[in-house]
């Protein structure tokens, strides 16, 4: 895998893949891999946070723009 993690501002984060056969054919695995990453809880200053996401998932076509592929993964 060769995403790349960004942070659109706040509390929004985007992941971008690679175009590759499994995120094409099945991207709930790239969601559920996000998911598992926030599992368990974070040690903070010796105290446990416990964090919490949605992931949305939007594909593109040669019409797409990075604005409506964002709007798509936010609905």
């Amino acid at each position: 895998w060769r995403d790349t993690l960004a942070r659109l501002g706040g509390d929004e984060f985007a992941v971008l893949l690679e175009q590759s056969d499994d995120a094409v054919r099945d991207p709930r695995r790239v969601a559920v891999r996000v998911a598992d990453a926030m599992l368990g809880p974070v040690d903070v200053d010796g105290r446990p946070l416990v964090l919490s996401a949605s992931v949305g998932i939007a594909g593109a076509d040669g019409r797409a723009t990075a604005g409506s592929i964002l709007r798509d993964a936010d609905t």
